[in-house]
């Protein structure tokens, strides 16, 4: 078989490769995978720190878990301020000073902006506007960082989102043309259809398959952790002892996430933060979990609700426009901030089998995200006069 000429050269930024893949770090190795199996008119160039690399099927294997003592270290050193802020400026000229020497077409964003503003034209993936809608819950760095990007949506051609409420979110927020936003929604990884074989993963975790309330999400505030945690807070003891409530997350960056009601539940052994696992294991946990509990305040998607669906987990979340399109209408949608709905839902759940009457999301998949993305790169192409 005779390749063709590649037509794109696009440039993405390598730090997704290298993370625990999670939200935008899952959305991006997911779509860029299945863009190279779908054309084999698209090289992609990742920017690291000091480097470029050209992604090759490596990459797309899963990142190694760091050491404990590593990734302490880089922690404590990321920590200080003055340091974050020297590495982000020495990422970002050395970017603008290679950028003319590697010569891609563009900059495709995944992280939301290109390390710099530079010569180079770039597509931005804005996955959700939770730091205009919420700035409370970032980091004010991280507010400073994105609000560069506010002065280049007006320029730029076409922007990437993942869902029609976004899209929405970004034409009231930014005033845009409907017209010059394209959603390309996430799929769901095919580990998530698989059928589970779950014993290893409940002897891990200390779990019985059933009797358990799992929730999938980073520890911060945007996901009203602290709102589902005070619900189970309330339900009777009998429950909390028959169904632990296990989350499944990484640490995000507020420690204000806990209510206080966490220490008891957790010294109990009713509260159980298991921090990241691999997907294999998430998808044991979404199918014997009792049900999968969604509390988030504000999405741009919510991925995990697609997921625990695949693999047929009944679905309690937040009534939010994103968690009805990434459930497909499938599940239970709980006022956000009321605890005590939550708390009936709870309390209901544990009265039946958590197995879902609608196994499934097959009309998400990544082959039709890289289509969009296709058009993305069409419509970049055509403004960027890219041959």
């Amino acid at each position: 078989m005779v390749r063709r000429p590649v037509k794109h050269r696009i440039a993405v930024d390598l730090r997704p490769f290298l993370n625990l893949r999670t939200g935008v770090g899952k959305y991006q190795v997911s779509l860029m995978r299945a863009i190279t199996q779908l054309t084999a008119d698209v090289d992609y160039l990742a920017f690291n720190v000091f480097d470029w690399q050209r992604v090759t099927s490596a990459h797309y294997e899963p990142a190694p878990v760091i050491g404990d003592v590593k990734h302490s270290a880089t922690q404590l050193l990321l920590s200080i301020r003055l340091v974050r802020k020297a590495c982000q400026i020495l990422r970002a000229g050395f970017y603008r000073a290679t950028v003319p020497y590697v010569r891609p077409d563009f900059f495709h964003a995944f992280l939301y902006r290109p390390p710099s503003f530079s010569s180079l034209p770039f597509v931005p993936v804005i996955y959700d506007l939770s730091n205009k809608r919420f700035p409370q819950h970032h980091p004010i760095e991280r507010i400073r960082w994105m609000e560069g990007l506010d002065k280049q949506i007006s320029s730029v051609p076409v922007i990437h989102t993942i869902s029609e409420f976004t899209a929405k979110e970004i034409v009231d927020y930014y005033g845009v043309d409907r017209q010059k936003i394209v959603v390309a929604t996430p799929g769901v990884d095919d580990v998530f259809f698989r059928t589970a074989s779950v014993s290893a993963t409940m002897a891990k975790h200390d779990l019985t398959a059933d009797l358990y309330f799992l929730c999938v999400g980073t520890l911060e505030p945007r996901k009203n952790l602290a709102t589902l945690i005070r619900a189970y807070a309330q339900c009777p003891a009998p429950i909390q002892q028959r169904f632990p409530l296990v989350l499944a997350g990484m640490k995000g960056w507020s420690r204000a996430t806990m209510p206080k009601e966490a220490e008891r539940l957790i010294q109990s052994g009713s509260l159980r933060l298991l921090g990241y696992v691999s997907d294999d294991e998430l998808r044991d946990l979404y199918a014997s979990a009792r049900a999968m509990f969604y509390p988030s305040m504000y999405e741009g998607f919510g991925m995990p609700i697609a997921e625990a669906r695949a693999a047929g987990a009944r679905i309690i979340a937040s009534d939010i426009p994103p968690h009805h399109e990434a459930s497909c209408g499938v599940g239970l949608f709980v006022e956000t901030m009321n605890i005590d709905r939550w708390s009936e839902a709870l309390s209901d759940a544990s009265q039946s089998s958590g197995l879902s009457d609608t196994r499934g999301s097959d009309s998400l998949t990544w082959e039709v995200a890289a289509l969009q993305t296709m058009e993305i790169y069409r419509r970049a192409g055509n403004a960027f006069n890219i041959r």
